[in-house]
């Protein structure tokens, strides 16, 4: 598989008859490795080491609705009052992101409402902040992934 813009981890790679296989920390299961789902774990464990966000908040490959068909949201997580602070939509890295992608994500979070917004292919991260006044929603494009900090995110980057 292809490095990503993302620190590297540690992967634990099973081959099994019909190809490889990725083990999914928050799943805790193998799962078939595709260039999709090599973007996921990555970002997943790029989410616990390097953002502090606790594996027990994730949620991964949760169903939702969209424009009236159910899709699957990659990762959601919520904070300790089960409340959505973060939601992110992994696409293989060879794919280019594009306003597509991006409907797609923001789709998906209009029901949940979670307050970032992260659309990543392993290779470049876009991150939004969503906000709702009035009816009216909209996202606000962020430089950085905000870290997890006691049941809240931050866009400080000083965090360790």
């Amino acid at each position: 598989m292809m490095p990503l813009n993302l620190p590297p981890y540690e992967s634990r790679i099973a081959d099994q008859e019909d190809g490889k296989y990725i083990f999914d920390i928050i799943r805790k299961k193998y799962i078939k490795l595709l260039p999709e789902e090599w973007v996921r774990q990555h970002f997943i464990h790029f989410l616990i080491t390097h953002r502090h966000y606790p594996a027990g908040l994730f949620r991964v490959e949760r169903f939702a609705v969209k424009a009236y068909r159910k899709g699957r949201t990659d990762i959601q997580i919520y904070n300790n009052e089960g409340k959505p602070l973060l939601l992110v939509e992994c696409k293989s890295y060879e794919l280019t992101l594009n306003k597509k992608a991006i409907l797609q994500a923001s789709v998906y979070n209009h029901d949940l409402k979670a307050r970032f917004l992260v659309l990543t292919n392993g290779l470049k991260h876009f991150v939004f902040e969503f906000t709702e006044k009035e009816g009216e929603w909209s996202y606000e494009p962020l430089a950085d992934i905000p870290f997890y900090s006691s049941g809240q995110l931050s866009v400080d980057s000083d965090q360790k």
